[in-house]
């Protein structure tokens, strides 16, 4: 009898990526409520460091075990400037909902400009979110 053919995993879907500064989780039902959504960080001046961010992610379409790394690039020279990895996450069957959530700490922007965030599944890129930093004037008073 010829051996069985090794089982494959299920390369991950991503049904949607967002940025926002916090995510609640309702204890009894595993409902999210997704605060301060946003695309673009404001800064007074650079370099800075953006203190907190969440991103959230719906992951579908996917089968096996996985370990999601999410991955900040500054957006010209696609340099890396910070990343984040998730434990394993076992994913029962294709037809499964998953959703992520990442908290990244302490981002160091040098500029004002374009930086994107990858998000890879175990190491093979996935998808990216390009945001913004720009620098805002504050008023005088």
């Amino acid at each position: 009898m010829p051996p069985m053919p090794e089982k494959k995993e299920s390369p991950p879907v991503l049904d949607g990526i967002i940025l926002c500064d916090q995510i609640i989780e309702d204890r009894l039902s595993g409902k999210k409520s997704i605060i301060g959504i946003f695309q673009e960080i404001l800064a007074a001046k650079f370099p800075c460091v953006h203190p907190c961010m969440w991103i959230y992610a719906a992951i579908s379409d996917a089968e096996g075990d996985f370990e999601f790394e999410l991955r900040l690039l500054e957006g010209e020279s696609l340099n890396r400037i910070s990343s984040s990895r998730t434990s394993k996450i076992r994913i029962a069957n294709r037809l499964q909902r998953t959703e992520i959530q990442i908290r990244m700490d302490g981002l160091p922007l040098k500029k004002p400009g374009q930086y994107v965030f990858q998000i890879l599944a175990n190491g093979e890129l996935m998808a990216e979110k390009p945001f913004y930093a720009r620098e805002v004037q504050r008023p005088n008073n």
